[in-house]
């Protein structure tokens, strides 16, 4: 049974098989200052550059970890955005541990061609590049609006003056449904995230429900429309639409697209790995900005015997505001785990709860109806 809104309306409808992709979301970015007006993700500019033509007011500074930071500062060079800086908080140690997995990236070679490209375009732009950027902090003026971005560079702090700050330290999966429907999860070590456990086409532990693309674990856009193709097949099959000889022959040369097109993964994210000052940051650091928490407030928690999110909920709200968790849920684990030397894997996650997104009470009243044809 799904339960969704369309249209201003709550509809409920049957399915004998469920296909989730709902993709994956930025990883928050919480140091210092990151709630302060001005400050927004990379991804959310390019939103709004792409659907209203929009960019952000300059002068313009971008500080993070991954493509999409050199992508969107190169989109927004182009749209005539004043970029004052392009500032990659990347830790000099991923190089040397990222080139364990060369070989691999050396299959997916087109991806990691393109993203040589962007760096090689953004070092021919007047765009100034800092590299090993760490201790990043945003500042406000009198109205509380941000100002100036702090950082060091090369053991130096310097100042920056900025209108707009972007942020980006790379996806993770978007895990919201299949938490709350209850779909076992296990936590990557490399993409430092939870993803749902599937097997290879896509199926969870509750049979009949599947995930594919970055919902399951990142791979990229081709990775998750190759994904798509073999949960679908294996649900026709399921669904006695398909024989398994017909779903086999159709799925070979789709995991062989696969294969080459996850070969970079490693290399990516052992590189793009957020540096720690993002990951557990420091006690001033607003970590839930929904109830205000801080990370000094879940330390102070942990310390106290609270061994997860779930109990750290109980002591503080933290996690419990409109966003139900996603900007601070990762974070709140990481500073749990590390204050009781310990994992996120043994800490674990929030417990995620009906509805997905706020819901007016109208449309709550308004289920009942049940659409059986779910097309």
């Amino acid at each position: 049974e799904v339960r969704l809104s369309a249209q201003g309306q709550a509809r409920t409808l049957q399915a004998g098989k469920i296909l989730l992709a709902t993709g994956a979301q930025e990883r928050p970015v919480p140091f210092p200052g990151w709630q302060l007006p001005g400050v927004m993700s990379c991804g959310a500019a390019q939103i709004m550059l792409k659907t209203s033509g929009l960019t952000p007011p300059a002068p313009l500074v971008l500080a993070g970890s991954g493509p999409l930071l050199l992508l969107i500062a190169l989109q927004l060079h182009r749209a005539g955005v004043e970029i004052a800086a392009v500032l990659d908080t990347t830790p000099k140690e991923n190089y040397l541990k990222a080139g364990r997995h060369v070989g691999g990236a050396l299959r997916g070679w087109k991806m990691l061609l393109k993203g040589l490209d962007y760096m090689a375009r953004l070092k021919g732009s007047d765009i100034r590049c800092l590299s090993r950027v760490s201790r990043l902090k945003a500042e406000a003026d009198e109205h509380g609006k941000l100002a100036r971005v702090r950082f060091t560079h090369k053991g130096k702090e310097q100042t920056l003056n900025a209108t707009s700050l972007l942020v980006h330290q790379g996806v993770v999966p978007n895990v919201q449904l299949s938490r709350a429907i209850g779909i076992d999860h296990q936590w990557d070590e490399q993409q430092l995230c939870w993803r749902p456990h599937t097997d290879s086409w896509g199926e969870t532990d509750i049979p009949g429900i599947f995930i594919a693309g970055d919902g399951a674990g990142i791979g990229g856009a081709t990775a998750a429309e190759q994904a798509g193709r073999l949960s679908a097949w294996q649900i026709a099959h399921q669904l006695g639409k398909q024989s398994p000889g017909d779903r086999d022959r159709l799925a070979e040369p789709v995991r062989r697209v696969l294969v080459p097109t996850l070969a970079i993964r490693p290399f990516l994210d052992v590189l793009y790995q957020p540096a720690g000052e993002f990951l557990t940051p420091a006690d001033e650091t607003l970590v839930c900005r929904c109830e205000e928490v801080t990370a000094g407030d879940i330390r102070r928690f942990a310390r106290q015997g609270c061994t997860g999110p779930n109990q750290t909920k109980a002591f503080s709200r933290v996690g419990m505001g409109p966003c139900q968790g996603r900007m601070c849920g990762l974070t709140v684990a990481q500073i749990i785990a590390d204050t009781r030397q310990t994992t996120p894997a043994e800490v674990g996650y929030y417990r995620i709860r009906s509805p997905i997104k706020p819901l007016p009470l109208k449309e709550v009243a308004s289920l009942g109806e049940t659409d059986q044809n779910p097309q």
